[in-house]
C-alpha cells in the first residue's frame, strides 16, 4: 500500500517544498524525524490537508531497502539529462514535501510543520505555492484535461509490488519556468501546434510530431512509461511555470519521458522553446513510518 497521501489528488491548492540536509548528519536521525513527521500527517483531516514526505535514495542508505532500490534506479538516474544544447540539470536535495489543501489555511500549517520536524538538521531550499492542474489553465493559458485516476490506477501504477522495498514509491521533481511573453508573441494557431491540444484542452487533428501533447502520448505508452502526474502550476515573483511531480514504481518511467522530450530517437518537444527547467530530482515516498524505521547498519550523509 502507497503512502495514503498518493491516493489523494493534488488539485485545488498545492504546495511543496525541498530540503536540504546541513554537514554530516547520521541518515537514521533524518529518518527519524520524517518517520514522526509522517505519523503526524497521518493524523490530519482528509477533507482538508494531505502531507505527502518523500527522502532522497542517498538518505535511504543503510536501510533494509536501500539495495534493492538502488538497483531498480541502476547507473541511469533521470537527472542530470543532456541532447546537445538541451540541458536537463539536477539539483538533487534530501527531502521532498508535497501538500494538497482545500482553503489557504489548510495549506500553511502543514509547511511549517515541516520545517519544524527538520530544525538544525536541515535547510528549507525551495517552496513553491501554486494549485489547480485537472480542468484549469497552466500559464501558457491552456486547459490541462488530465483525468484524476482513481486510487484503484494510482496503486497499480506507483506501488513497487514485492521485496523489501514493497509499498514504497518513486517520485521525480522539476521545477519549470515558461517564457510568457515568447510564447504569447506566437499567433493561436500557432500556440496550439506547440502544446497539440486546443486551447480548451480539445484534441487537435493532425497535431505536429514535435508538438508536447504528441510527445506526452508517446511516453505514456506502454509499462514501461507509466506515471501519474502529480504537478500544479506555480507564480513566484512575477514568473511563472509549473511544479512538476510524477509518481511511479519503475524510475525508469522518468528517463524514458525526458529522453523523448528531448529528442534522443526523434524530434525535440516544441515546448523547450517556450519553456525551461530549472532543476528537480528523485525521491522515495515511504508507505509508513514503520517502513522507514526498518534499518540496517548505521550510515552518515
Amino acid at each position: 500500500m502507497p503512502q495514503g497521501a498518493l491516493l489523494r489528488s493534488p488539485g485545488g491548492l498545492s504546495a511543496a517544498q525541498v530540503f536540504r540536509l546541513q554537514g554530516s548528519v547520521p541518515a537514521s536521525k533524518l529518518r527519524a524525524r520524517l518517520a514522526q513527521l509522517l505519523t503526524a500527517c497521518a493524523r490530519d483531516p482528509e477533507d482538508r490537508v494531505v502531507t505527502l514526505v518523500t527522502l532522497s535514495l542517498a538518505a535511504l542508505d543503510g536501510h533494509d531497502a536501500y539495495d534493492e532500490l538502488a538497483g531498480a534506479l541502476g547507473k541511469d538516474a533521470p537527472l542530470p539529462r543532456r541532447n546537445g544544447d538541451d540541458v536537463m540539470r539536477s539539483t538533487q536535495a534530501d527531502v521532498l514535501v508535497q501538500v494538497a489543501a482545500g482553503d489557504v489555511e489548510a495549506r500553511l500549517w502543514p509547511l511549517r510543520r515541516a520545517v519544524d520536524a527538520l530544525r538544525g538538521i536541515a535547510t528549507l531550499e525551495e517552496e513553491l505555492q501554486g494549485g489547480r492542474i485537472g480542468k484549469g489553465r497552466e500559464p501558457f493559458g491552456f486547459v490541462d484535461g488530465v483525468r484524476a485516476p482513481t486510487p484503484e490506477e494510482v496503486r497499480d501504477v506507483v506501488t513497487i509490488p514485492r521485496g523489501k522495498a514493497a509499498g514504497a514509491t518513486w517520485l521525480f521533481y522539476q521545477r519549470w519556468q515558461q517564457r510568457l511573453e515568447l510564447f504569447a508573441s506566437l499567433r493561436d494557431r500557432a500556440q496550439e501546434n506547440v502544446m497539440g491540444i486546443t486551447r480548451d484542452g480539445g484534441e487537435m487533428p493532425n497535431a505536429p510530431k514535435d508538438s508536447h501533447v504528441t510527445l506526452a502520448r508517446e511516453y505514456h505508452r506502454g509499462v514501461a512509461g507509466a506515471f501519474i502526474r502529480r504537478g500544479f502550476p506555480i507564480r513566484s515573483w512575477g514568473e511563472e511555470g509549473l511544479a512538476f511531480l510524477a509518481a511511479a514504481k519503475d524510475p525508469r518511467a522518468f528517463a524514458l519521458a525526458l529522453d523523448i522530450m528531448l529528442g534522443v530517437a526523434g524530434p525535440p518537444d516544441a515546448l523547450l522553446r517556450y519553456a525551461y527547467p530549472v532543476g528537480g530530482g528523485l525521491y522515495v515516498a515511504p508507505p509508513s513510518a514503520e517502513w522507514l524505521s526498518a534499518t540496517g547498519a548505521s550510515t552518515r550523509l
